[in-house]
């Protein structure tokens, strides 16, 4: 598990922790190369598997992080890079200060109206880039969309894409 402070791959400084999953962790971080804000994903390898097994998982991290990296929408969330940092795959991408959707509805219960409307087009136009990209996301639930304070809505969490 990274520390706050800690740079990743000589490049991106880990600032605070902004969630989890069963595939890793999400930390807002600094690059500091480009003076830019990032989200870096700690990838969970499988516990107590072997070195093949382990081998086999951070080799399909890379080839997924490649394959996403090709979608260039605007509400997709980038991904920039994939690197290696004491011997687990991360995934530098896109940070938006936001909340998923699933904490929104625990918050303040369903979207209606025009903000339901605004979301589900976004989300959408965003799946269906993916779809003409060659990726289908396979794991679209609320916890995987992102909504800004403006309204703005992104897909994240490619990671089991195909």
């Amino acid at each position: 598990m990274a520390d706050e402070g800690e740079l990743i791959a000589e490049r991106y400084r880990v600032r605070t922790r902004v969630g989890q999953g069963a595939m890793g962790v999400v930390w807002r971080a600094e690059d500091e190369r480009l003076r830019r804000e990032v989200a870096l994903k700690q990838v969970t390898l499988p516990a107590g598997a072997d070195e093949q097994a382990r081998d086999q998982a951070h080799r399909r991290v890379f080839r997924e992080g490649r394959m996403i990296a090709r979608l260039h929408h605007p509400h997709a969330i980038a991904v920039y890079d994939v690197v290696e940092h004491a011997g687990q795959p991360w995934l530098v991408m896109e940070y938006l200060a936001s909340r998923s959707l699933a904490e929104v509805l625990v918050a303040h219960g369903p979207l209606v109206g025009d903000r339901v409307a605004r979301a589900g087009r976004q989300v959408a136009d965003a799946l269906a880039a993916a779809h003409e990209a060659g990726i289908v996301h396979r794991d679209i639930k609320p916890g995987n969309v992102l909504l800004a304070d403006d309204g703005l809505a992104k897909v994240t969490d490619f990671g089991i894409a195909r």
